[in-house]
């Protein structure tokens, strides 16, 4: 296994952030929270609030703590596991928190609520 710190994490990270903003837009669109307005405040609330803990916090359980973390695992073409794994840079952490506004300009006010330029799939799906 190839593990690698650094440079490829961000990038991965902010594109990650924005397909989790997409999807609970989505979701908020489908309990009938209209107000577009009302679903980017929510999405941004959220998301830089969730986004200070993953670069900050810490949670105990069974007498020890833990920082929670973001990595990702490359598949290639056939999804299958390249043995590749990126990891923040440990000297500078994660940035989710400040991604939370970028992410909300790129969804609302450059992509009109549309995020399916980010191709995505199913690590299951067999090709």
């Amino acid at each position: 296994m190839d593990i690698f710190e650094g440079d490829r994490h961000d990038p991965l990270s902010a594109t990650y952030q924005t397909i989790e903003f997409a999807r609970l837009n989505d979701v908020l669109k489908e309990c009938g929270i209209n107000d577009m307005e009302l679903r980017r405040k929510i999405c941004e609330t959220y998301f830089f609030s969730s986004g200070y803990f993953l670069d900050s916090g810490w949670f105990a359980e069974e007498d020890s703590r833990y920082q929670p973390g973001i990595y990702f695992s490359e598949v290639n073409d056939l999804n299958q596991p390249t043995k590749s794994i990126f990891l923040p840079d440990s000297s500078v952490g994660t940035m989710f928190h400040e991604y939370a506004f970028g992410t909300s300009a790129w969804l609302y006010e450059d992509h009109n609520e549309d995020a399916s330029e980010i191709e995505i799939g199913d690590v299951n799906d067999t090709i």
